[in-house]
């Protein structure tokens, strides 16, 4: 069975001056994601759950962003056994 895939929008490595990152996408699967949870670091920002269980999850989450390297990953599940991921790198340049 395939994992589901993410798709972001715009490029995996980012660059801002802001404190916050607007993170867009779209999470899929053949025959459906369950969730996506997307982690700052070791931080979890936001937890989607489609109650349906349909072939996709758009998201749009605003992600706080600590000064200098930020690792965001983004965790879609079809079930506990089937995961898929994609890493985005931002970089702030507030003060850390």
């Amino acid at each position: 069975v395939e994992p589901p895939t993410i798709q972001v929008k715009g490029s995996l490595v980012k660059r801002t001056k802001k404190n916050t990152f607007l993170l867009k996408g779209r999470a899929a699967h053949p025959v459906g994601v369950r969730d996506v949870v997307v982690f700052r670091g070791d931080q979890k920002i936001v937890y989607l759950l489609q109650r349906t269980k349909s072939g996709s999850i758009e998201f749009s989450v605003e992600v706080p962003l600590d000064g200098g390297a930020n690792n965001i990953l983004i965790v879609a599940r079809h079930d506990d056994k089937v995961i898929g991921s994609e890493s985005v790198f931002v970089r702030s340049d507030q003060p850390e």
